[in-house]
């Protein structure tokens, strides 16, 4: 049985993920005029998902908080993607830099998701979150399947030095702030941010996050 690679999907050529392809075509051709009825095909998707071998990837899983949310329930999105963030995709195929990049990928959704729901100095530690997790994902040493390992260490540490470089992500802050109106913070916290990036990985995320809560609040 054929197996092949997609994207970030592993596609197994069976009936069950023929019948979960056509499901996944069902929920968005239905999500713009009947969102609920969007909701129920995925959910029906994903239980089919989960009796496969098949990795989906967080892409896959991330509609769904997107297609609650263009139901009105705002609140479960945000649980679902609290859900995600925590156990991770079915069938994952592992690793700690996987792991890290899908996480990223689930707050970057949950940041839109506050956004979209007016929470948007909520939105700000969660935006951020994200990028750190991009960086903690290229600081994962690479495996010893590389025929340059050098090459790929240098590779990883420019990305790294590109996310971390505050030309990089200073824009991509000011974006995230202008909603949150909050003139009197902003130095703060980019000074909070760059202090965050330049101490990672020793960096504790949570902390961070409660700081920069904090400042936005006050």
């Amino acid at each position: 049985m054929a197996v092949v690679l997609t994207g970030t999907v592993f596609v197994n050529r069976s009936k069950v993920n023929e019948e979960i392809s056509e499901l996944l075509k069902e929920a968005t051709d239905a999500k713009a005029a009947n969102p609920e009825a969007a909701v129920a095909i995925l959910r029906k998707a994903y239980r089919k998902m989960r009796r496969t071998k098949t990795h989906y990837g967080v892409q896959t899983f991330l509609r769904l908080p997107m297609y609650l949310q263009a139901a009105g329930q705002g609140q479960e999105a945000l649980d679902e993607l609290d859900r995600l963030f925590r156990d991770g995709c079915p069938n994952s195929i592992g690793g700690e830099r996987f792991r890290l990049m899908e996480q990223a990928a689930v707050l970057d959704k949950k940041r839109l998701v506050l956004q979209r729901q007016k929470a948007v100095r909520e939105a700000v530690p969660v935006g951020v979150l994200s990028w750190v997790l991009d960086v903690r994902a290229e600081m994962v040493p690479p495996s010893d399947g590389y025929s340059r390992l050098d090459v790929e260490l240098r590779r990883l540490q420019d990305n790294v030095d590109r996310l971390r470089n505050p030309e990089f992500w200073t824009p991509k802050l000011a974006k995230l702030l202008k909603p949150a109106k909050v003139p009197h913070a902003e130095a703060d916290v980019r000074a909070l941010v760059a202090q965050w990036m330049s101490s990672l990985p020793a960096a504790d995320d949570d902390e961070h996050v409660r700081q920069l809560a904090s400042l936005l609040r006050s």
